[in-house]
């Protein structure tokens, strides 16, 4: 008497179950609840880090400023204006290698001249005649990393803000999902043993049908 009921109410649940699913497009929320907090962390951290980039930069923009054309990270930050796999031209680009150039002759210059001699005296006037251009290409470039790095920060803090509104609803809904869970599991469980009680019902009858045989004929002893 309590298999249709038991059966009725297992099918509603799975009705429910899946009138939840496309209401709200959700497979399981507590899956995409895991995996939304996951995001938030790895959106927070990529922040901090641009943050730290945009700070550094700043620090490179004063040394640039106050002359250190070579400033300690700007090739990891900024980039390297003399690289020469670049195909594109690049005035700056030919500006830093001539200065970088520069640069290593006088050094190579000073092993073997004195700071006063005409070599090193003309080395010098040519680099001091390029360092004004390069440090305003230098200071370019700075400001283009950072004004790049700002904007990559705006977009994950809109992502972020995005991701926080998504998980209000999550909350309630993996209550909502757990609890349908669970009941389904109990209907499950219940149509489950209700099919092995039918199921040895239905062996006992049948074995019960049967006709009895006589496996062998009685022996009597003699007397």
């Amino acid at each position: 008497a309590q298999e249709p009921a038991i059966r009725e109410k297992n099918i509603a649940l799975r009705n429910q179950l899946e009138e939840f699913r496309t209401k709200n497009n959700l497979i399981d929320p507590v899956s995409e609840s895991r995996k939304k907090k996951q995001e938030m962390f790895a959106t927070e951290q990529k922040i901090v880090e641009l943050e730290k980039k945009v700070k550094r930069l700043k620090n490179i923009r004063i040394e640039v400023m106050q002359g250190n054309l070579g400033a300690s990270g700007y090739t990891e930050y900024v980039g390297d204006l003399a690289d020469t796999n670049i195909t594109v031209k690049d005035p700056s680009r030919e500006l830093f290698s001539q200065y970088s150039t520069l640069n290593a002759e006088l050094a190579k210059a000073l092993l073997v001249y004195t700071p006063n001699s005409y070599i090193v005296r003309n080395i010098k006037s040519r680099i001091q005649e390029i360092e004004p251009n390069v440090q305003k290409k230098q200071l370019q470039a700075i400001d283009r990393a950072i004004d790049s790095s700002k904007d990559i920060i705006n977009l994950n803090k809109s992502a972020l803000e995005k991701y926080n509104d998504e998980f209000q609803n999550i909350p309630s809904l993996v209550s909502e999902y757990t609890a349908l869970i669970f009941d389904l599991s109990a209907a499950n469980t219940n149509l489950s043993g209700l099919n092995a009680v039918k199921e040895k019902l239905q062996l006992e009858i049948a074995q019960d049908s049967q006709p009895w045989t006589v496996i062998r004929k009685p022996v009597f002893a003699s007397t």
